[in-house]
């Protein structure tokens, strides 16, 4: 363990209502953790609704203070051993409220939503059983239970959870970049103004484009950042896929033997989406739940389709197309305008 997750254990080792957390506890806990990632709009928010589905796992909906800890640590603002124990402390504490069933959300219009892969009947009966963390904790134990997470553009901090969580197991979503340049368009997600004011300060990256001092997300480096702000949306959206990319592609954590990571194609979760679930639930080790096979019959084969492509030419610095191409090749993709 390094040092931040030994400090934490020295911290951390006090009693919360009536059961004292040990260090064996966190360990536990951390060695179950996965993390669903991918660049945005490339499938992760369904495949993890599945993964919340399943009989053995709980599973939440972008805790957005895994993104935040590691960033305030990379900017400064946060001493790293103190980051890693917040971390820690954070994903524990968010596990045993799961497994107690609080804090669920039950809004029907949530993607996070426990309805959609929890039944009423098993909620209650968790409320019923189990009166406190001891309960939990012991549940958890004898079924089994493991925690995932889907955290979009985590890719930058693959060795922060490494070191935080040693065995953590990793799962990336790959998607056309034309088609996440598509779909994050649509969104509104590269205009001007969400982009140069992110909401939160350790989301800003400061760069110097030409005469001009800009704030950006903290993916945007410095070496990108003129071609960024000169190009329109869809071609900002192919950079910010390159970059979330390369940062994956560079990584070591899929690299590991052994493996502790798997990769998926969007295209092959909607052409394949049984065969794909059940290699996930293999790699996991885990089951399916009484809602995960009717979340499958939900996908539409005809949702496959040849990637998105631009009637117009990119207005895309040559540079950031040949880093861009560069990517796409590593999944047998060409650049073909």
């Amino acid at each position: 363990m390094n040092a931040g997750a030994s400090f934490c254990f020295h911290r951390t080792d006090k009693i919360f209502g009536e059961l004292i957390l040990k260090k064996e506890d966190f360990d536990k806990i951390g060695e179950s953790l996965t993390l669903l990632t991918g660049v945005t709009r490339s499938g992760t928010s369904f495949f993890g609704k599945v993964l919340g589905s399943f009989s053995n796992l709980e599973y939440d909906f972008e805790p957005m203070n895994l993104i935040w800890i590691p960033a305030m640590s990379k900017h400064g603002a946060m001493a790293p051993e103190a980051a890693g124990e917040f971390a820690l402390s954070y994903v524990c504490e968010l596990f045993i409220d799961k497994v107690l069933c609080r804090s669920y959300s039950m809004r029907p219009s949530d993607d996070s939503c426990i309805l959609k892969y929890r039944s009423l009947e098993e909620i209650h009966e968790r409320w019923d059983m189990l009166k406190n963390r001891g309960d939990a904790l012991k549940y958890a134990a004898e079924k089994n239970i493991g925690f995932a997470m889907k955290m979009p553009n985590a890719q930058f901090f693959y060795s922060f959870y490494r070191e935080v969580f040693p065995k953590i197991r990793f799962i990336h979503m790959v998607r056309h970049p034309f088609d996440v340049a598509q779909s994050v368009k649509t969104k509104g997600w590269m205009r001007d103004e969400l982009l140069f004011a992110p909401a939160s300060t350790f989301f800003k990256t400061k760069v110097k484009v030409g005469k001009k001092n800009l704030s950006a997300p903290f993916w945007l480096d410095s070496e990108s950042a003129e071609n960024f702000f000169d190009a329109d949306e869809f071609s900002r959206g192919l950079i910010y896929w390159r970059i979330v990319m390369q940062a994956h592609l560079y990584s070591t954590a899929f690299k590991e033997k052994p493996p502790l990571a798997m990769e998926i194609k969007y295209e092959d979760l909607v052409s394949h989406p049984e065969r794909i679930f059940r290699e996930t639930a293999d790699f996991l080790g885990k089951e399916y739940g009484t809602a995960t096979e009717s979340l499958l019959k939900g996908v539409r084969r005809d949702q496959f389709r040849a990637p998105f492509r631009p009637e117009a030419a990119l207005k895309i610095a040559n540079a950031e197309l040949e880093k861009l191409d560069k990517a796409m090749s590593r999944y047998a993709w060409k650049l073909e305008l």
